[in-house]
């Protein structure tokens, strides 16, 4: 008795299963998960295996043609989003940094820059200026990283780093500047300070120009 209920069971089980994909077929569900005629797109150089088997359980479900292309528009729209965000807080990130070593460097920015250039040319390979940090800055515009390149170069000897460096001439950062300031200040004997010093007007104009480098005016 038994095994006839289990064989009647299975009689309906496998006519619903028979009737379920004879519907699925006649409303336009494929006879395969390769048949099915939809489209994404992919980022360079992704594996598409993740979504060969979402469209294999998509058939698995019954879904249609129609169903799936939405379904697989749907999410690719929103990884085109996501990808479009992460750029744009790449491009602000690089912004910021920029602006933050303008405003500590001052005139002497292209100096500094070509400085830490120098020094990362002589002494690093050129692919880790594209590693990632976590937040999407290139180690290559990360400030910090910059500022202890330039720092590296004024602790090198002048014949170890390009000459490339000399080509902004005497420009000092803010800080460099204010010292220079505050040893003249500081000294009573500086021509400055010596109105019939031969060195005095050479001397007010070397102050002037440094109080330009310590307070820059901005050309952007």
């Amino acid at each position: 008795m038994l095994r006839d209920i289990l064989a009647f069971v299975d009689e309906i089980w496998y006519l619903f299963v028979f009737l379920k994909k004879e519907t699925f077929t006649k409303l336009g569900v494929p006879a395969s998960p390769d048949k099915y005629d939809v489209n994404y797109n992919l980022q360079e150089g992704a594996n598409d295996q993740p979504v060969k088997d979402f469209i294999s359980h998509a058939h698995t479900l019954g879904l249609l043609p129609k169903q799936l292309q939405g379904v697989l528009d749907y999410y690719g729209n929103l990884e085109q989003t996501s990808l479009d965000n992460a750029q744009k807080d790449q491009e602000l990130n690089r912004v910021n940094n920029e602006t933050s070593l303008r405003k500590e460097f001052g005139l002497a920015y292209d100096k500094k820059l070509n400085q830490a250039n120098d020094v990362f040319k002589n002494f690093f390979a050129e692919e880790l200026a594209e590693v990632k940090l976590q937040d999407g800055t290139s180690i290559g515009n990360h400030p910090g990283f910059i500022k202890a390149l330039a720092t590296m170069s004024e602790k090198f000897s002048e014949d170890t780093i390009s000459a490339s460096q000399e080509s902004a001439g005497g420009l000092l950062t803010p800080q460099e500047a204010q010292k220079e300031v505050s040893k003249i200040m500081g000294d009573p004997k500086h021509p400055y300070w010596i109105k019939e010093h031969p060195n005095h007007d050479a001397a007010v104009k070397e102050v002037a120009d440094l109080n330009g480098m310590i307070h820059p005016v901005s050309t952007g």
